[in-house]
Order: structure tokens, then sequence, then C-alpha cells
């Protein structure tokens, strides 16, 4: 989705202001379209009495103020005229370490002795490495059908495929 991100941060959608300065499209009307009043630009769109609600638009929440501080101007922009925020966060590392949990305990059950035990193993991300991420869950059935034990689990981080998240 990078070119998409890209364009819509670039202003892929075009104000009036930016339509009219291409010759080729024989534009001369730079006025916002919906109040043919000022002139057609991003900033407008938030004056606009057209698209202006009557209370306003909400103020940011007070949590989102730290936030806010530390994106800068250029992306705050952004933020208020398209809705849209690109940040490079570092993905989380993974630990060298498996972990389980039972969500359901089939320990417990009188049922363990002729159950049956159903594994399944998965990977997300699979196409970008740093962010490549296996799981599997487990599923104990009574050998009437009804599930008496499951759970779930993220194995150590030298396990890159589903197929060994299954395993």
């Amino acid at each position: 989705m990078r070119g998409n991100l890209a364009s819509a941060i670039a202003g892929g959608q075009w104000t009036q202001t930016r339509k009219a300065s291409v010759p080729a499209f024989n534009i001369s009307d730079t006025r916002c379209q919906l109040c043919l009043d000022k002139a057609g630009t991003a900033e407008h769109r938030f004056d606009c009495a057209m698209s202006k609600p009557a209370q306003g638009w909400p103020a940011p929440l007070s949590a989102a103020g730290k936030a806010l501080g530390i994106i800068g101007l250029e992306r705050r922009v952004i933020l208020k005229s398209r809705g849209l925020l690109a940040l490079r966060i570092p993905a989380r590392p993974q630990s060298s370490e498996g972990q389980f949990r039972w969500i359901t305990d089939p320990i417990c059950s009188h049922e363990l002795d002729a159950a049956t035990w159903h594994f399944d193993g998965s990977m997300l991300n699979g196409k970008w490495k740093p962010l490549r991420i296996t799981g599997f869950g487990i599923a104990v059935v009574s050998a009437e059908g009804s599930l008496i034990g499951h759970g779930l689990g993220w194995p150590p981080n030298w396990v890159a495929t589903a197929a060994a998240a299954e395993a």
C-alpha cells in the first residue's frame, strides 16, 4: 500500500486551486465549488460554511496532546487535512523462547483418555521477514465431540514458517 499512502500524503485528492493550476484542465475558477466564496484549498475544507459542522470540528482529545507535539507540524497538517498519519515504528522483538497458555485446561476432564488432540500453526506477514509472526493453537475434543480444552501459543523466534509452528 506504499504507493497509495504516498499519493494520499502528497495530495492525491486535488483541491480546486490545484486543479486550476494545470493548464491542460482548462479550469480558471479556483474557488471552493461548495461555497463559491473562498479559494478551494485543503485548509479551506475545515472552514467552508458548507462542510463545517454547525458546532465546529471537535478538538483533539487531551490524551492525544503528547503525540501531536512529537509528530511535528508537517505531519499534523497531513493528519488534519487528509486524515493520515504515517509513522515508522520498530517491530517488537520476538521472544527467543516460546509461550503457551491454556484457555480451557483439559487436564481436569474425565474424558481426556479418549480425547483427540488437534494442532494448527500459522504465520502472519510472511512476506516481510522483520514482521513475520508465527503462532499455534491446540484443541482437545472428547470422543463425543465436545471441546474439553483449548489453548494458544507462540513458538521461539527461530520458528519461521507455518509448518514449523504447527510442528
